[in-house]
């Protein structure tokens, strides 16, 4: 269960690696593996918006680098 901004962080990223892991040529199957069970253990988590707030995050960060 996500409870917190550092846990839900990890985990989204734990779904971030993993698909950056369909790019490579020999994926790391356990980074693919942590991936899934991030999404089985998400059932109540609108993994859209999760997303959403970490990329809408990551465009504030740049434009406040600018």
């Amino acid at each position: 269960m996500i409870t917190g901004t550092a846990e839900q962080k990890q985990d989204i990223d734990m779904l971030i690696n993993a698909i950056s892991e369909l790019k490579r040529d020999s994926p790391d199957k356990n980074k693919i593996k942590e991936g899934l069970l991030y999404l089985d253990n998400s059932a109540g988590v609108d993994i859209r918006y999760e997303i959403k707030t970490v990329l809408q995050k990551a465009v504030d960060r740049a434009d406040k680098k600018a």
